[in-house]
C-alpha cells in the first residue's frame, strides 16, 4: 500500500472522529492507529523494529492523554453555551423548577469564576497554562 493512501486513511479517520466531536489529540491519536491498522489489514506487510517502537510510543500518548488530569487555580469567562450537562458537576449550578435528574440539554449561562479543581481539557476547560 502506497503513503498517501495510508495518509489519506489517516486524514480521513481525523476528520471523522474530528466531527463526531472527539477532542483533537485523541482524534490524531485515533487517525494514526486506525491508518496503520487498515495499511496492514489491507496488505502492507512492512513491519518491523521501527514500526514496534512507533506504535509502542503511539500506546505511550494514548495513555498519557487518558490519565491526563490536573488541578489548579483557574478562571472561567462568562458564557452562553447550549452543552449535555449535571448539576453535580461543579459548573452548572443555574436552578431548574423542578430540578432535573441526571444529564440535560439547554442553552445557559455561565457567570465568572476562578476555582481549584482537577480536570481535563474539555469543553469548559480550554484555559491555557
Amino acid at each position: 500500500m502506497s503513503a498517501p493512501v495510508i495518509l489519506g486513511l489517516m486524514t480521513f479517520c481525523f476528520l471523522f472522529f474530528g466531527y463526531l466531536g472527539v477532542p483533537v489529540p485523541f482524534s490524531l491519536l485515533a487517525g494514526v492507529f486506525i491508518g496503520a491498522l487498515l495499511a496492514i489489514a489491507l496488505g502492507d506487510r512492512s513491519l518491523g523494529w521501527g514500526v514496534a517502537i512507533g506504535g509502542a510510543l503511539m500506546l505511550a500518548g494514548v495513555v498519557v492523554h487518558l490519565t491526563e488530569s490536573h488541578g489548579h487555580e483557574h478562571e472561567h469567562d462568562a458564557e452562553e453555551h447550549e452543552n449535555a450537562h449535571r448539576h453535580d458537576d461543579g459548573h452548572h449550578d443555574h436552578p431548574h423548577n423542578p430540578m432535573p435528574q441526571g444529564a440535560h440539554s439547554h442553552t445557559h449561562h455561565h457567570a465568572p469564576t476562578r476555582h481549584v479543581h482537577p480536570h481535563v481539557p474539555d469543553a469548559h476547560h480550554t484555559h491555557r497554562h
